[in-house]
């Protein structure tokens, strides 16, 4: 099973007049094509052959929109229960790579 946790920084989406689930909306969209389930808020699940999807969606959203790195405080994946930090990935590829 591939696990995608996204947790936002609800004070600061606050502070911006946003909410957890208007962040959400573009990423459950960008799913429900590839039958994506959301067990909780922010906690998307998929198994199968295609589990990745999971990943692949919100690295394309989060690639296309950076400036959401900026309001989580957690993107994590985890396979099977080996867990990775995608954010902080993410960040470091961009640094590398001179990109935001």
């Amino acid at each position: 099973m591939v696990t995608v946790t996204l947790k936002f920084n609800e004070e600061k989406l606050k502070n911006l007049g946003r909410t957890v689930d208007e962040m959400l909306e573009p990423i459950r969209e960008s799913m429900k094509s590839y039958d994506v389930e959301e067990v909780e808020q922010g906690v998307f699940q998929k198994t199968g052959r295609d589990g990745l999807v999971v990943l692949d969606c919100t690295l394309d959203y989060m690639d296309d929109h950076p400036e959401y790195l900026d309001d989580l405080d957690d993107w994590l994946l985890d396979i099977d229960g080996d867990v990775e930090d995608c954010k902080a990935e993410l960040i470091s590829y961009n640094k590398e790579h001179g990109r935001r």
